[in-house]
Formats: C-alpha cells, sequence, structure tokens
C-alpha cells in the first residue's frame, strides 16, 4: 500500500530558510530606504520653504506694496517699490519695511510650520547693520536648513536738503526768507514722521562745511514766519558749527535730531540760519534717516558717501 504524501518534509523546511532570510533582509532593506525618503522629503521640503520666504523677502515689496503704512501684510517683502515708476527694485532693500519686520511676518512666509526660524540681516563692509527676528530655540532642532542672500541697502534715507548756503545769492531760491539783510539767510527742511517709525529710526542733521561759515539750526513742529527769524533763530536752537569748522575741503558732521529736540508724528521743520563769506564759504545741509542701530560715527561717513551697502540676509529654519 502507498505512503501518504507529506507536505511540510524536512527538505521543504530548509529550503524555505534562506527564503525567509532574504524576505528578512529585503524588508528591513525596505524600511531603511523608506526612512531616508521621508528624511530626504522633510528636508527638502524645509529647504524649498526657506528659499521661497527668503526670495519672497528680498525680491519683492510686499503686498499690499505700502503695508508698511497701511494695512498688515498678505505676503511681506521688503525690496524696494517705486511708486513713481511702479516699478520694484530687486535686493535693494526698503528701509522702513526692514525696520518692522516680526514674527507675525515670517511666520506668513512660512504658513506657520515651523517652530524655529531665524532671521538676521548683517551688514558687511564695515556697515553696523544688526537686524533680528528670531522664534523659538535651535537646541532641540532636527532638521535644519540655512540660507543667505546678499543685498543692497543704503545706510542712510535723505529726506531733505539744501546746499552751498551762506554763498551770498547763489541761491537765493532756496530761501524761506528773501528779505532778510545780507549773510543772514534762513532755509527751512520740511520732513514726515509715520507713527511705527519714530522709535525705529534716527533722525540726523548732516551737514558738509567748507569753513568760514557759522551756522545754527532748530527743529519745530509747525512752520514758522522765516522772516521773523533773520538775525535770530528763537529758542530752542543748537549751534552747529563756527568759523573755526573746517578750513580746506569739505568737512562732514551730524547732528541727532531727535537728541537735540522733540520730533513729532507727523511733518517736522528744520530752520537753518548761517553765516559766511558771500561767493566764497558756503556749506550743504541734509535730513537724514537711519535705523537705530547705526551709530553716529556710520551716519557721518556714509552722508559722504551716499552709496548703497552690501548686506546679507541670513534665515535658518528648523523642526
Amino acid at each position: 500500500m502507498p505512503s501518504r504524501a507529506q507536505l511540510f518534509t524536512l527538505d521543504l523546511l530548509l529550503a524555505l530558510i534562506p527564503l525567509t532570510i532574504v524576505l528578512g533582509v529585503s524588508a528591513n532593506a525596505m524600511g531603511g530606504v523608506v526612512t531616508q525618503v521621508q528624511e530626504y522629503a522633510v528636508g527638502y521640503s524645509i529647504q524649498r520653504a526657506a528659499n521661497d520666504a527668503a526670495d519672497a523677502l528680498a525680491k519683492t515689496p510686499g503686498m499690499p506694496l505700502d503695508w508698511n503704512s497701511t494695512n498688515p501684510p498678505t505676503v511681506p517683502g521688503i525690496a524696494y517699490y517705486d511708486p513713481a515708476k511702479n516699478y520694484t527694485v530687486p535686493i535693494l532693500i526698503d528701509e522702513t519695511k526692514m525696520a518692522i519686520l516680526n514674527v507675525t511676518h515670517v511666520n506668513q512666509l512660512l504658513n506657520n510650520r515651523y517652530p524655529y526660524y531665524n532671521l538676521t540681516i548683517r551688514g558687511l563692509e564695515g556697515v553696523t547693520l544688526n537686524i533680528t527676528v528670531c522664534n523659538g530655540t535651535k537646541t532641540n532642532v532636527t532638521d535644519l536648513a540655512v540660507v543667505e542672500r546678499n543685498l543692497l541697502y543704503y545706510v542712510l534715507n535723505v529726506l531733505g536738503e539744501t546746499h552751498q548756503i551762506a554763498h551770498g545769492d547763489k541761491e537765493a531760491s532756496e530761501r524761506c526768507c528773501t528779505t532778510c539783510s545780507a549773510n543772514q539767510f534762513i532755509y527751512e527742511m520740511a520732513f514726515t514722521i509715520k507713527a511705527d517709525e519714530l522709535s525705529n529710526f534716527n533722525y540726523w542733521l548732516g551737514y558738509a562745511s567748507d569753513g568760514g561759515v557759522n551756522a545754527e539750526y532748530a527743529h519745530r513742529s509747525a512752520q514758522v514766519d522765516c522772516c521773523d527769524k533773520c538775525s535770530n533763530l528763537g529758542s530752542p536752537k543748537q549751534d552747529l558749527f563756527s568759523s573755526s569748522f573746517g578750513n580746506s575741503g569739505k568737512e562732514w558732521g551730524t547732528r541727532n535730531i531727535g537728541s537735540d529736540f522733540t520730533l513729532v508724528v507727523g511733518t517736522n521743520y528744520v530752520y537753518i540760519r548761517a553765516t559766511g563769506s558771500p561767493n566764497v564759504n558756503g556749506a550743504d545741509f541734509y535730513v537724514l534717516k537711519a535705523p537705530l542701530s547705526i551709530p553716529q560715527s556710520s551716519v557721518t561717513e556714509y552722508a559722504a558717501l551716499n552709496e548703497p551697502q552690501a548686506v546679507r540676509l541670513r534665515l535658518e529654519v528648523g523642526r
């Protein structure tokens, strides 16, 4: 009588051993591949988010275009926008927008997805600029993306200027009173300060003198009749320099208007009273706006240059 077949023989069991090993190794390898793919996807996602955020900041003015002075932005951006030409200058920073950047703005750019980010804007080439917007801590971050952008930045924004005053009749058209006697000339420069700018910027009076010029200046929150100030600006006022200031070539100096006087939100007026030898000596005057982090030494230096300087935007994003 033939014997019954046995399904699980010793030979079959032995044959299944290598197959089991192969399947186990394959499953383990597949698990490693999945982990690597997941890690790559997470890293790519963070890197792309950081790149997109940095590009939006550096290359666009944001929306709405005047978000720094009207409604909160739907998309923040700090590139300079010229409303007269309806033109955006990528990588040239709008200092007013940069000064008010905060964690809400950066969160918007990152879609509120990342617990840690650190945005810094630092000056290069000796420019003293230090802007930091940070959220969370870097200690527990396991995935980190870092992007950088090189930008241009005008250290100073010229709000008003008048040139070669005390040169007799040379700049008569710039005077705010035409009836003052010779060598007693009054000049007016008006500038506007917005509510969010008063606490984020310093306002400076920059001046360059040939020497041989005496000058004093005053600040007022309302316009005055210059013809009443021909012989004396009245109080409060500050002396700028006397004839001992500079004797050859242009020499630069600065005064912090907010330290000498009380600035106001709205229109501010600076009055200059200068005397000098007609058609021989003169001085140029500027009202300058600069972030609080810019020291007086840099304001004086870059007032003479008035050229854009290199800065670096760095954004770290992690989770």
